[in-house]
């Protein structure tokens, strides 16, 4: 089994579908650049809800990245033949989480007692000559 952490974008919608087992998962198409001239197509198939909620939301030319089993395939178009792989993503990232998690953190001002909380009051330095 090839492990893999594939980057593209999203050429179409999302598309909800039920397995032959009865189990709900969602399918995308990645186009994933291979060269400077050369791209090839990875469907993803996304069984996790949390993970196929975030692909969902994903509209045609969205980045994502995904990971998870590689398997490559190879079939004839037009008498030319092409490459793929389908990818079973069990980690997703879109470009809304990378922004989410580079937002600023807002810092919470320590009260201002939290010192003296702490460390007790204050020491009177006023006898020490200074």
């Amino acid at each position: 089994m090839i492990h893999a952490l594939v980057s593209g974008t999203l050429v179409g919608e999302p598309k909800q579908k039920t397995s032959a087992a009865g189990k709900q998962y969602l399918s995308i198409q990645l186009r994933v650049t291979t060269s400077q001239t050369e791209s090839c197509l990875a469907t993803v198939l996304c069984f996790n809800n949390s993970d196929a909620e975030r692909l969902a939301a994903l509209k045609k030319g969205d980045p994502v990245s995904v990971a998870g089993s590689l398997k490559p395939s190879a079939w004839v178009k037009d008498g030319e033949p092409v490459a793929g792989f389908t990818v079973m993503a069990n980690a997703v990232l879109t470009l809304a989480d990378a922004k989410r998690a580079r937002a600023p953190k807002q810092k919470q001002a320590a009260p201002a007692s939290a010192y003296a909380e702490f460390h007790g009051p204050a020491a009177d330095l006023s006898d020490l000559g200074a």
